[in-house]
């Protein structure tokens, strides 16, 4: 007897907690599902939305992990990849951000939280204000390979970016923010503090890149 009211007492508190995380469960989904869901097909489009919802003027949502959320992604989308964030304006750079890795689950997302990264993480360039996001230009470059090359020629700077690497110093410029291959070592040497006559590793990066 005392075993079956042990028996009896043990399912009771499964029953229990059950219950308790199958309703925990059903508030969860009930809660992603008031998310308002949309359909965007520019990753430009994903930047200018980050930047309204970081500045206040996108009250869909609450913060970006909704923001990052609520994207029905494009089968094009749906997969990592490294990515990196530029925003502009008139031709010159007020912030750059990201990884030639991947950190998220489609490129959606991961231009979200770079974008986000990118206007509280940047100490490159005055920080962003609440005036000037609007004339930004959003451009998102999405790494589809990054290869090393002996030197520099038959680089195409436009097409391709580079990155520098000796030790713990490494730098990168994307495809087209150097006019020309050997300015684009130069400016990637600059950023690394690699010093100008000095030999490194050198990369060549391939990209996607969408304004």
């Amino acid at each position: 007897m005392r075993f079956l009211s042990a028996l009896l007492g043990l399912c009771v508190l499964l029953a229990v907690n059950c219950q308790t995380a199958f309703a925990l469960a059903s508030t969860k989904e009930n809660a992603q599902s008031k998310i308002k869901l949309q359909q965007v097909d520019s990753l430009p489009d994903v930047v200018r939305q980050t930047l309204a919802l970081h500045f206040g003027e996108l009250s869909d949502y609450k913060n970006i992990d909704e923001l990052a959320r609520s994207f029905v992604v494009p089968k094009k989308y749906r997969r990592p990849a490294g990515l990196f964030v530029t925003l502009s304006h008139k031709g010159k750079t007020r912030a750059c951000w990201g990884s030639l890795d991947s950190h998220y689950p489609n490129l959606m997302a991961a231009t979200v939280y770079t974008t986000e990264a990118a206007l509280r993480k940047e100490y490159r360039f005055k920080q962003i204000n609440s005036v000037e996001w609007q004339f930004l230009k959003p451009q998102v470059s999405v790494i589809r390979g990054v290869e090393p090359i002996t030197s520099i020629a038959g680089q195409n700077a436009l097409a391709y970016g580079l990155m520098v690497r000796q030790g713990n110093k490494a730098a990168v410029v994307l495809p087209g923010e150097a006019s020309d291959a050997y300015y684009q070592l130069m400016i990637c040497k600059v950023k690394a503090g690699i010093p100008s006559k000095q030999r490194c590793q050198i990369y060549r990066i391939k990209a996607d890149v969408f304004k």
